[in-house]
């Protein structure tokens, strides 16, 4: 097997473990609030925990920077840490 399909295999196995990572605390979260909030206010509440679990996922699992926050990341860090 070479390389390349294997990095490639390897990517697609960690990308589907950060979904499940993602899943995992979407569910999660959502039984909890399940009857306690209106569907709108659940839907408010559930989505910075969701993309943030996508972001760990995406920096911890699979071991790259997410390219959401790429430019992000750069532009903080330019203007607190200046060469």
């Amino acid at each position: 097997m070479d390389s390349a399909a294997k990095r490639a295999g390897k990517q697609v196995g960690l990308a589907a473990l950060n979904l499940l990572f993602v899943l995992l605390i979407l569910f999660g979260a959502q039984s909890l609030l399940r009857g306690h909030v209106s569907q709108t206010v659940g839907l408010a509440i559930l989505s910075p925990p969701v993309f943030g679990a996508y972001l760990v996922g995406y920096r911890y699992i699979e071991g790259r920077r997410p390219p959401e926050i790429a430019g992000l990341i750069w532009s903080w860090e330019s203007r607190c840490f200046p060469r």
